[in-house]
């Protein structure tokens, strides 16, 4: 049975129980707070999905858009409690976008997640670079200026022809307080970009894509070295395929290092109308 709730004190015993039985030590106090942040945020789904009487899991979803979802909590560690709860998205919100962010240990959640035809994209990791800025040539990197956006849009719809991701170029561009865009310029033709994303503490290459007739000639690298340089002494993250050893060899050579053990995985789930 599933049942949608409003409050998270009943369901404390259920969260330090999934915590205790979890393979590994969790941040209480993290954990908390996302949950705190989850009940508290308007407009909010949160469920608690039941066997019997007994708490099976809990899951929260946080609409983005009016047909977009992000999941903010997925807690259970039953698989007839993460089966009811897809069948029940399924039915309630045909045609919507779900987007995931899951441990590659959740097998249990990857394994569903195939089965409904969610993407379930490539093991990620981040890393961070803090330093002086590299003595990188960035001939030919410029910021996108409105002529060429229909160019930087075609790009962009090349990099993702299935509209697996949530940001697409035309969102992109229209958040100018959000992303920096650098275009990689050839003979006054954009034939790659980077979308960087803005932050008071650091920046975030969120994207780089190089058309592929122009690969292999150092586009990517200027590229980066460009958002390095527009960063200025603040850090900069990536997120890079854990299996992609060009890219991790490329980031590393310009002084990007893993931030931490953790990885993740990211999938898209699009309910069929």
């Amino acid at each position: 049975m599933i049942e949608r709730i409003q409050s998270l004190a009943p369901f404390e015993p259920f969260v330090r129980q999934y915590m205790q039985e979890a393979p590994k030590p969790m941040d209480e106090k993290r954990l908390f707070s996302k949950l705190a942040k989850a009940f508290g945020r308007e407009g909010e789904r949160c469920f608690a999905v039941f066997d019997g009487e007994k708490t099976a899991g809990l899951f929260a979803f946080d609409p983005l858009e009016e047909d977009y979802f992000v999941t903010d909590l997925w807690l259970t560690r039953s698989e007839a409690a993460a089966r009811e709860m897809l069948m029940y998205l399924q039915g309630e919100y045909s045609g919507y976008g779900i987007e995931f962010t899951f441990s590659p240990q959740n097998t249990l959640l990857r394994k569903l997640l195939v089965e409904v035809g969610a993407t379930v994209f490539p093991e990620q990791r981040n890393m961070e670079r803090n330093g002086p800025v590299l003595p990188i040539e960035t001939t030919g990197i410029t910021p996108i200026v409105e002529c060429y956006e229909p160019a930087y849009f075609a790009l962009h719809h090349d990099s993702d022809p299935e509209g697996e991701n949530y940001w697409t170029g035309e969102m992109v561009a229209a958040d100018k307080e959000g992303f920096l865009v650098l275009l990689a310029m050839t003979d006054g033709v954009p034939v790659g970009f980077l979308d960087l994303g803005l932050g008071d503490e650091g920046n975030n290459v969120s994207d780089v894509y190089v058309d592929p007739v122009h690969r292999r000639k150092g586009w990517g690298r200027k590229l980066v070295a460009q958002a390095i340089e527009s960063t200025g002494a603040k850090k900069l993250t990536l997120q890079v395929d854990v299996e992609n050893d060009p890219a991790i060899r490329l980031y590393e050579s310009m002084g990007f290092q893993f931030k931490q053990e953790d990885s993740w995985m990211d999938a898209l789930w699009r309910i069929d109308d």
